[in-house]
């Protein structure tokens, strides 16, 4: 058993394991390493922060600017991809671990395990941001993997129009159009 794992007694309620921003309690939070980590250690989800570089690409990242992580003022928005992705947040085994994209995300970990990507969108609104995941959830063909959360009801209501099927969640929300359930196997 891992250090991050502890027995948990059975029960007939259905609970999951969840990293938040990944194994953050030993990693740079929000990297791959971070999310790697957190499924090795027995989580069967990750919870993972998305915004969306100047160039329009989906990048996972917790802050609107750089300042806490990379010691930046810059705002997170304000940066292409490239850039982006080129930012050390902190080391992992003595390497420097990087910002990544969502797509690298997926990649890396594939249907390894469940993801609730929350939107950040309660602060900056990001043109085009519901749309992309869409479309690149669809790409990876991970649908049935997503959940879509965020403080933003605007944003779940135009990720449903893009894609009807990803389960959503809206913290903070005192009403939502439909009931919403988790049952993901």
């Amino acid at each position: 058993m891992s250090e991050l794992t502890q027995p948990v007694p059975r029960t007939d309620l259905c609970c999951r394991v969840i990293g938040h921003r990944g194994a953050a309690a030993i990693c740079p939070e929000n990297t791959l390493p971070s999310f790697q980590a957190a499924r090795d250690a027995g989580a069967g989800m990750i919870e993972l922060d998305v915004q969306q570089s100047i160039d329009g690409e989906l990048i996972v990242f917790h802050d609107e600017t750089l300042e806490r992580l990379c010691g930046e003022t810059a705002a997170l928005a304000s940066l292409t991809a490239s850039e982006l992705t080129g930012k050390s947040v902190g080391q992992w085994h003595g390497q420097p671990v990087t910002i990544p994209s969502l797509a690298q995300v997926f990649t890396a970990l594939q249907r390894s395990v469940l993801y609730n990507i929350e939107l950040k969108t309660n602060r900056v609104h990001y043109s085009g941001i519901e749309k992309r995941l869409a479309q690149l959830v669809g790409q990876s063909g991970l649908a049935e993997y997503v959940l879509v959360s965020s403080f933003n009801h605007e944003s779940l209501r135009l990720a449903r129009q893009y894609d009807p099927q990803p389960f959503l969640h809206c913290f903070g929300c005192r009403s939502f159009p439909r009931p919403l359930s988790l049952s993901l196997h």
